[in-house]
């Protein structure tokens, strides 16, 4: 289980990530690096326009903070699925997402 500020699903990339579950019914632990070690940004700045997230996701938008957000959950997520290499999966689907604005 994890949350951000606000009690979504998301990685802090400021922040060393405890993992912990069941794999093939066997308990597993593990702890994954921030992103950003030196970044003490709070997840939930209280902003919640839809038109930054939709500014990031095209492109117009660089944020690196967020985008280590996106990155860090995508790879959390994908290492949960079994993927090997989640973090360079992750980079991928997100640098290769159509950019086009949603309707």
């Amino acid at each position: 289980m994890i949350k951000g500020g606000g009690g979504e699903v998301e990685t802090h990339p400021g922040k060393e990530i405890a993992v912990f579950g069941l794999r093939g019914g066997q308990p597993w632990e593990t702890s994954l690096p921030a992103l950003l070690p030196d970044e003490t940004r709070r997840l939930d700045d209280g902003t919640s326009d839809m038109a930054l997230l939709s500014a990031l996701w095209s492109g117009q938008r660089r944020d690196r903070f967020a985008e280590a957000v996106v990155l860090g959950t995508a790879a959390l997520a994908l290492d949960t699925l079994g993927h090997a290499e989640a973090m360079a999966e992750a980079r991928m689907l997100w640098e290769k997402r159509p950019v086009t604005s949603p309707a």
